[in-house]
């Protein structure tokens, strides 16, 4: 009995080994093939259209996150400012922007100039607190990230 097991599995081997060892591949050309353009799949397409259409944005009305552009705008509208009132509004929204794009050391510093900057000259406690409260934010996310 057990001869033939030990026959019939060298047997299956021997057929195998046969029909694996048939030389069925192309012959290799000594001389080197150009390859040929891959066409862009799916995934490049997307790519290369996004980069197009962010290219096209006006970074003040889309409002998506890690917007640096908003942060550059804010900067610039900052330095030429007509007024305080200008100067403090627009550093109220760079710093909202500063922690958008995750720069919280820096939207804290602004945060911190702005309520000083405020002192005594806005009377509005709604504004206070809402500058407060990005302050606490970006205090809680930069404690976060640490």
């Amino acid at each position: 009995m057990m001869s033939i097991k030990k026959f019939t599995l060298c047997a299956v081997v021997c057929i195998l080994s046969f029909y694996a060892c048939q030389n069925k591949f192309k012959p290799v050309n000594s001389v080197a093939e150009k390859p040929k353009e891959i066409p862009l799949d799916g995934t490049d397409k997307m790519v290369k259209l996004l980069q197009e259409v962010e290219g096209k944005i006006d970074p003040m009305k889309v409002a998506y996150f890690s917007n640096h552009r908003r942060v550059d705008f804010y900067k610039t509208k900052i330095s030429q400012a007509a007024n305080l009132n200008e100067q403090l509004t627009g550093m109220l929204f760079l710093s909202y922007e500063l922690l958008n794009v995750g720069k919280n050391e820096e939207a804290i510093v602004k945060l911190s100039s702005l309520l000083q900057q405020m002192e005594g000259k806005v009377s509005d406690k709604a504004i206070f607190r809402q500058v407060k409260r990005l302050l606490a934010f970006g205090v809680y996310a930069l404690r976060r990230a640490k």
